[in-house]
């Protein structure tokens, strides 16, 4: 029975919530921090719980200050500890509340759905385990205990390696003395390297990537590799792995510690290289479903009437066009060229070509001799133009401000943790830039902002220099009064966020790997930047500067738990609140709000900063 009940309240400082989990050397609740108001995960250990002896007691002490010191460094895939409290009679750990759960409990339900996680997901999950290995192996840690119910996930879906309690620390105590059962190392059997079951040798890193391998093993197939015979290859048990996917995995399930990657930062990027790999072949099927699709998305319309008529038409059209040429060519004009009718269809450049319009774009006939007069010549009739199929890639030309419009096909994408459908859209290539700005309030139709000057250029705004530079210093209202100007709008979240995201849906808006060559953040530069001068750090539907250089605003309101309850289908945000949304991380921010789901930065509308800008929108 747990030592504590929702409402009690724990040392004067937190709330009981629930029970979270409950283990050998502890209970974990949800609580409430009284003094910051905020949810926390508490591990808590009393010296009189049942079962409990004093050497037990002692073993826990030890373990929570292990974990205590270990959890305090901050890094986006290690579960942070924020304080440890111990004496006689109680040890307590208050950690950071994982909302995303456990690993263990989404195995569990795939193996209750029988369906295994996605290729892609499993190797993103999988690095990510590695980048928090990477903090404990550089400073010769070792974590021992690597298993599912020990990777957590935050309310991104972002992995947490948890309970740092059984780290070996060189010189540090190995607790193999208090352990009642004769194992060289502690663990969990079932996730144990042959070396940590076998040996009473200092483990090295690659013991803690043998238990990764088994983790990702499990991921890929809902097996338990240790169960099977050794050396079962993943692809014998899964017919879509990807042979490198399967030759890594091997690797890491090496029997011998020099056969697998070293370490966790080794492991993180043969694991990264894999991912990239299997997210390219990934977008090419998907690209390849949507050319295969576009025709039957983007239907010709038909023509009034029924059997062969409606079924010819564009043949009859064309034969009364030729026969329309041929009477233009009249006897004796040897001297004269005939006129020659060239026919100019629409086509989809790189700046404009395809219109979101779903009026079919004119045919142009165009001539080097004057056509035949109505009185010599039948009246020329026009062939219809087919209607234009779009798909990723196509563009349209804004006319009010000449911004170039990304097309986003109609589909489903995962929103925080489950899946939103959207209806087609496009959206603005760039943020809005200071030249584009000053069209609209040249023509009445917006208020200049609110300051002229950028972070550090006294002159921002109206100098020719920073034409082509993101806008800035702009409020909410400002923003969707100039999406009104163009005949656009504000993005909704929902859509920001997929166009973000793209088909493979990676943690950046180009995929898993981040550096200065994709993005102005992190001071790096130290002022915005020119759009689109991050190429490489275009989203997969061509949309440049999602992720840092300004942050952008949306169309919702903000509610942080908005994603736990929004429709299913093409949301739009809360119906009113305080603060408006912006997306996508600045010039100042570090990787951690540069990622395409992070979501926890608003402003009240009236807010105009030297780092908040914005983009259009419009409905297919």
């Amino acid at each position: 029975m747990p030592s504590y009940s929702p409402g009690d309240t724990l040392l004067d400082k937190y709330i009981i919530q629930s029970l979270l989990g409950q283990g050998a050397f502890g209970e974990v609740y949800l609580v409430t921090h009284l003094m910051l108001g905020v949810p926390r995960a508490v591990k808590v250990l009393r010296s009189d719980a049942p079962g409990i002896g004093s050497s037990d007691y002692s073993e826990a002490q030890s373990r929570f200050r292990l974990e205590a010191q270990l959890g305090a460094q901050i890094h986006p895939h290690l579960l942070l500890v924020h304080d440890c409290f111990i004496s006689e009679k109680i040890s307590l750990l208050e950690m950071e509340y994982a909302a995303g759960g456990s690993l263990a409990a989404r195995l569990q339900k795939a193996r209750e759905d029988k369906q295994p996680f996605e290729v892609e997901q499993a190797l993103r999950i999988a690095a990510e385990i590695a980048e928090g290995l990477a903090a404990l192996h550089e400073h010769d840690y070792v974590h021992r205990d690597l298993k599912p119910s020990n990777i957590l996930f935050d309310e991104h879906g972002q992995a947490r390696v948890a309970d740092l309690g059984l780290t070996q620390v060189p010189g540090g105590p190995s607790l193999r003395s208090q352990l009642s059962e004769p194992r060289a190392h502690p663990g969990t059997p079932a996730y144990m390297s042959p070396e940590q079951e076998s040996s009473g040798k200092l483990l090295t890193p690659p013991s803690d990537i043998y238990a990764l391998g088994l983790v990702l093993f499990e991921m890929l197939t809902g097996r338990n590799y240790r169960l099977l015979k050794p050396g079962t290859r993943a692809a014998s048990l899964r017919e879509d792995l990807p042979q490198a996917v399967d030759d890594l995995l091997a690797k890491m399930l090496a029997k011998t510690p020099e056969e697998r990657p070293w370490n966790g930062a080794e492991a993180a990027g043969a694991l990264k290289a894999v991912q990239a790999e299997a997210a390219q072949r990934k977008v090419q099927v998907e690209q390849k479903k949507l050319v295969e699709t576009a025709p039957q998305d983007q239907p010709v319309p038909a023509k009034p009437g029924k059997g062969f008529l409606a079924r010819n038409w564009g043949w009859l059209a064309l034969a009364v066009l030729l026969v329309i040429l041929l009477l233009a060519i009249r006897p004796n004009t040897a001297a004269s060229p005939s006129p020659t009718a060239v026919a100019v269809l629409p086509t989809q450049a790189s700046t404009a070509g395809v219109t979101p319009s779903s009026t079919p774009l004119p045919l142009v006939i165009a001539t080097s001799t004057p056509l035949p007069s109505p009185t010599t010549a039948p009246t020329e009739t026009a062939l219809p133009s087919p209607t234009p199929i779009l798909r990723i890639g196509s563009t349209w030309l804004r006319p009010a401000d000449g911004m170039v419009m990304m097309y986003v096909p109609a589909g489903p994408f995962t929103m925080g943790a489950h899946k939103v459908t959207l209806s087609a859209y496009w959206i603005d290539q760039t943020d809005v830039t200071n030249s584009e700005y000053a069209k609209c309030v040249q023509a009445g139709g917006c208020q200049p902002h609110n300051a002229k000057r950028s972070g550090t250029r006294p002159s921002y705004y109206g100098n020719f220099q920073f034409d082509n530079f993101p806008v800035i210093h702009i409020d909410w209202n400002q923003a969707k009064t100039y999406c009104d100007w163009t005949g656009a709008r504000l993005l909704t979240e929902a859509e920001w966020e997929k166009a973000a995201r793209g088909i493979v849906e990676h943690t950046y808006p180009w995929g898993e790997i981040i550096n200065q060559t994709y993005a102005n953040y992190n001071n790096n530069v130290g002022d915005t930047t020119a759009v689109c001068s991050y190429p490489e750090g275009n989203s997969q539907y061509g949309v440049c500067d999602m992720a840092g250089n300004v942050w952008q605003w949306v169309a919702d309101w903000y509610d942080s738990s908005y994603y736990d309850k929004s429709p299913a289908s093409n949301p739009t945000g809360p119906a009113n609140g305080q603060f408006r949304v912006v997306r996508g991380g600045g010039l100042l921010d570090d990787a951690t709000f540069l990622r395409s789901y992070y979501r926890d930065n608003a402003y009240e509308p009236s807010a105009a900063i030297n780092d908040l800008g914005f983009r259009c929108a419009r409905s297919q």
